[in-house]
């Protein structure tokens, strides 16, 4: 790929062949003009810098400046900013507007600056920081008055511009070095004919950053102060996470408790990546895999799971949650049992019941589903049973029982099961009528001799029996209520919402 940096150096190196050692300041919009923070506050105030009272005003907006400064520094600092010139760098390094314009010696630095705001063409500036128009401050002349450091009215003949580094100590040390800064000082203001610029087009910034942060040219090398770094953290700066495993896991569990499942999945892979294979990463990784309807991939992430040295002997348990090895095998049967493996889905339930707590019903209900999908209605009945035994008024459990009891043509037991749901809960209209309708067609024969066959596709049933004499007949009834959802995270990771159960049943009756 391409790389901008050195085309945008050999452009500052061309504008510059017939400058001496130069001094650069980046600005992010190349329409500003250079001007320095109490330049653009006057001109706010109608001061215009070519007016004839432009200099006196800026001189007296300083001496106040200073002067209202001084009342504020606690005692202690008062005699480290006595001199004016350095106080003004102290106010203009804490956001005040003064007459300094911040400049740099590196122009990677200016570069940097000139790519912040992606919006619109950047610029960098440059001066030549010698004679006869530039000259450093004199080390006698910061301790002057600030009037003859702003202005060339008392020398005539002196230079124009007034290049000051401050010195290299207390909270903007870091900072100084960091920037390579020097301040310019227009005496009063920067005239557009002593600087040099090249613009910095916008589609180019973000690479350009890029780049620079390569070379180590970033934000926290930049501001390398207290002040920068609380710059960098206000409440509306983008926030740049912790990148260990622990946060990575942390943000997979925030992303999958809102429901951007993909998030949480690159979030556990990145937690995995860093920290290596861990069993309840790829635990959580599955059930957000399954959350996002992946359900292969979510059994591979459970096979991994299952493959931790601590369950080796076939049962196991995490020291945080006891509940963790059921748990993995519950999940992986219910996405088996929702690519229509149900062999392998029962297999996984009862595992899960057998080490499961007595308390923990939802492998013995969702393998009873797994066994009347795979049209086996006597197990079925008996995971269900299983079920009761714990939840005596599982509506869920009775409902799927009476919908078995009735496909084995138990009729009487089915009404029973109904019954018992109307303890809990009303009936919804026409529950009963199916039930009842298939018992009338079937009256007066005997049970024992009633053939119940089952079709390959979907949940139909055929009924037969030697001494039905009727035309075939057709009754539908309600599906089963679908599995269990899978089991979460921990307490405050959840689980899934639960599946769909069979959108019905039609039972055909007809003459053997």
């Amino acid at each position: 790929m391409t790389q901008l940096l050195p085309k945008y150096i050999q452009r500052i190196q061309e504008a510059a062949q017939s400058l001496d050692t130069l001094v650069f300041r980046g600005q992010s919009d190349a329409s500003w003009p250079l001007r320095s923070g109490a330049t653009r506050r006057l001109n706010a105030n109608g001061v215009e810098n070519d007016g004839p009272d432009f200099l006196d005003e800026y001189v007296d907006y300083h001496r106040s400046l200073l002067d209202r400064a001084r009342r504020v520094i606690p005692y202690g600092e008062k005699s480290q900013s006595s001199a004016p010139l350095q106080l003004l760098g102290k106010l203009q390094h804490f956001g005040a507007a003064t007459g300094l314009l911040d400049f740099t010696h590196n122009p990677l630095v200016a570069l940097w600056f000139a790519c912040d705001e992606p919006r619109h063409d950047g610029k960098i500036f440059f001066l030549s920081k010698e004679l006869p128009h530039t000259s450093y401050v004199a080390p006698a002349f910061e301790e002057g008055d600030i009037g003859s450091i702003l202005s060339t009215a008392k020398d005539p003949t002196g230079p124009g511009y007034l290049l000051w580094e401050p010195t290299v100590e207390g909270d903007a040390a870091l900072r100084i070095l960091g920037q390579r800064s020097v301040f310019v000082i227009g005496r009063p203001a920067i005239d557009p004919r002593h600087v040099h610029a090249v613009v910095i087009d916008a589609a180019d910034k973000e690479k350009l950053r890029g780049e620079l942060e390569q070379l180590d040219v970033s934000e926290p090398t930049i501001y390398r102060d207290l002040v920068g770094f609380c710059g960098m953290e206000r409440a509306d700066a983008q926030y740049v996470p912790p990148t260990t495993a622990a946060a990575y896991l942390r943000r997979g569990n925030s992303a999958f408790r809102r429901g951007e499942y993909a998030e949480a999945i690159d979030a556990y892979s990145n937690c995995l990546g860093l920290a290596g294979d861990h069993a309840e990463t790829h635990f959580l990784r599955g059930n957000a895999k399954a959350a996002a309807k992946r359900y292969r991939d979510a059994i591979d992430d459970y096979d991994v799971a299952l493959q931790s040295p601590q369950f080796k002997k076939g049962k196991g348990s995490s020291t945080r949650y006891p509940w963790f090895y059921y748990a993995i095998l519950f999940n992986r049967g219910n996405m088996q049992a929702c690519l229509g493996d149900y062999e392998n889905a029962m297999e996984d339930y009862q595992r899960a019941s057998d080490v499961a707590p007595p308390g923990f019903t939802a492998s013995r209900f969702n393998r009873g589903n797994a066994l009347f999908m795979r049209q086996q209605f006597d197990k079925a009945v008996s995971c269900y049973d299983e079920v009761l035994a714990v939840a005596t008024e599982s509506v869920s459990a009775l409902h799927n029982k009476a919908l078995a009891l009735t496909l084995l043509g138990k009729f009487e037991d089915a009404e029973t099961c109904y019954t018992r749901i109307r303890r809990v809960m009303e009936l919804k209209p026409n529950t009963l009528a199916p039930l009842r309708e298939l018992a009338g067609i079937l009256a007066g024969l005997t049970d024992d001799r009633l053939a119940i066959e089952t079709t390959p596709l979907g949940n139909s049933v055929k009924m037969t029996h030697p001494n039905y004499e009727g035309g075939r007949r057709a009754v539908v009834f309600r599906g089963i209520y679908g599995n269990v959802g899978n089991v979460g995270g921990g307490r405050h990771q959840p689980g899934g919402e639960g599946f769909e159960g069979s959108q019905g049943v039609l039972v055909y009756v007809e003459p053997k």
